[in-house]
């Protein structure tokens, strides 16, 4: 029976699948389907939603929350190469790039998990002063496009290993063109520490501990050399305290606006404590003020609630899908265990990376563990989310 399907038949199916691993399951099931799977017009699958990557010496564990209908989450174990197995993750793109050094501080790289084909991302940057800083220390990065497309651009919160009691900055590199080194474009005296990086409406945003958005746009010449336009958007604080500790600052993109997610605990040392919530926020600008060029005054206006969203919030790496897309799935936030992006001791001191403050935050009721809590710390890395 099954090898009496038509081929539109099999498309249609395997296109409704939750992910990508049941699809490779189905096409185990009978010769036929193997075939009719493999054609170059086989749909791509209609919705796909990240998973959850966590570091093991054997190998990584990918956990998919769209099998687990984004109540539980169910672990795919992959076939993984070796630089990939004792990686430390710092962010991911889409459509499964992983965003990694090969070592804690080894070689920074770009890495395909369907392909294991990847591009190595620099390790030293120059500065304003033309002076060559080594031991560039990624903790989070995102990239303009798919590594293998023309003119991708990557962008890092970044330290630097002679110095990790200096605030953190940012480095800007080529990507597939084996650029040896990293731009750093700011000024000797920022001390603003940036918290989070994405690539927003062709330019980088760079979120900062005190809430103020920098943003970066490459602009290609005809020769093919790159310069980086700045512009700076300046939040007029309203007086607003949290209740609670701030763990984490996250930039989203969500039907055409910025959001700022922000992460709360009740315990004050972040290395030890656990996540109890989150404030959403979404960009306004102020039109009380007058424009300068080159800033822009904003404000942050919080969300009352998700309406109607389902996010994945990670350094470099958030996402937002709408729920209505989503059969079964409920608003809700789901977020990775990084507690340790503010420690920079750990760098040096080879100190293990906790793993079990996941899960996700419906509303203002209590975190619903939904990932695995077999593995208390990793030795490599911190978990991190793996685009679609």
């Amino acid at each position: 029976m099954a090898e009496n399907l038509p081929i539109f038949v099999i498309h249609e199916i395997s296109a409704r699948l939750p992910c990508e691993m049941d699809r490779l399951h189905m096409a185990l099931a009978c010769r036929w389907w193997r075939q009719a799977l493999a054609l170059q017009d086989a749909p791509p699958l209609l919705r796909r939603l990240p998973w959850l990557v966590f570091p093991f010496v054997e190998g990584p564990d990918f956990c998919c929350i769209a099998c687990g209908g984004g109540v539980q989450s169910t672990t795919h174990r992959v076939r993984a190469p070796e630089h990939e197995r004792r990686a430390r993750y710092f962010g991911s793109h889409d459509g499964r790039w992983l965003l990694l050094a090969a070592s804690r501080l080894g070689v920074n790289m770009a890495t395909n998990v369907r392909s294991g084909f990847g591009y190595c991302l620099p390790d030293k940057s120059v500065d304003l002063r033309g002076e060559i800083n080594f031991g560039m220390y990624i903790h989070a990065a995102a990239l303009s496009c798919s590594p293998d497309k023309p003119n991708c651009i990557g962008a890092a919160v970044v330290q630097y290993l002679a110095d990790l009691r200096a605030p953190r900055r940012v480095a800007f590199f080529t990507v597939g063109d084996g650029g040896e080194y990293a731009v750093d474009p700011l000024p000797e005296d920022f001390d603003e520490d940036p918290e989070d990086i994405i690539h927003f409406d062709g330019a980088f945003h760079v979120l900062t501990s005190n809430e103020h958005v920098h943003s970066w746009k490459p602009i290609f010449s005809n020769n093919g050399d790159v310069r980086l336009d700045s512009h700076h958007y300046i939040f007029c604080h309203d007086g607003r305290f949290y209740d609670e500790h701030v763990y984490g600052r996250y930039l989203v993109q969500s039907r055409g606006e910025l959001l700022m997610g922000v992460k709360l605990s009740p315990d004050f040392d972040s290395s030890a404590g656990f996540t109890s919530g989150f404030r959403l926020f979404r960009m306004a600008r102020m039109l009380n003020l007058d424009a300068v060029a080159g800033m822009t005054y904003c404000y942050w206006e919080e969300l009352p609630d998700l309406d109607g969203r389902m996010m994945f919030l990670g350094r470099g790496c958030s996402r937002c899908y709408e729920v209505n897309t989503f059969p079964g799935f409920t608003d809700s936030v789901y977020f990775a265990d990084d507690r340790t992006f503010h420690y920079s001791y750990r760098i040096v001191h080879d100190l293990p990376f906790p793993c079990v403050d996941n899960g996700r935050c419906i509303g203002q009721g209590p975190v619903d563990r939904c990932f695995p809590m077999y593995q208390g710390t990793s030795d490599y890395s911190s978990p991190v989310w793996l685009l679609p």
